[in-house]
């Protein structure tokens, strides 16, 4: 059916991760890990259609219906460069965001200590 790459990415690149966070932190409650999985599982799906790409030709001839054979090979090309880009866009924006945090921490400590004194 072509899955294996979705159920690979998934298993190791978004349920592991998510039950170890769970494990160590007592419960799933961070939005950054998620954050951070949508780009990680992105790339590993891209990744799996890669190593497909090698041989597509083969798995073709065989009946292999991996996704790569069923949507071709310059569409996989195409989804390829498209998931690196939106991969790394999420990371980015993600990155922006804590910066944007954590630029915003001395100032709401400024205006808490400047609340706080009589």
């Amino acid at each position: 059916m072509g899955l294996g790459e979705l159920i690979v990415t998934l298993v190791l690149n978004t349920l592991v991760p998510l039950l170890g966070y769970c494990l160590q932190a007592g419960g799933l409650t961070a939005n950054t890990l998620l954050l951070v999985l949508i780009p990680l599982g992105i790339i590993e799906y891209i990744r799996m259609m890669v190593m497909n790409m090698a041989d597509w030709r083969s798995d073709a001839t065989t009946w292999k219906k991996t996704l790569v054979v069923r949507i071709g090979i310059e569409n996989a090309v195409r989804i390829h460069g498209v998931g690196m880009v939106v991969a790394y866009l999420t990371l980015q924006a993600h990155f922006k965001k804590k910066a944007r945090e954590k630029a915003a921490l001395p100032a709401m400590a400024a205006s808490h200590g400047a609340a706080s004194t009589p």
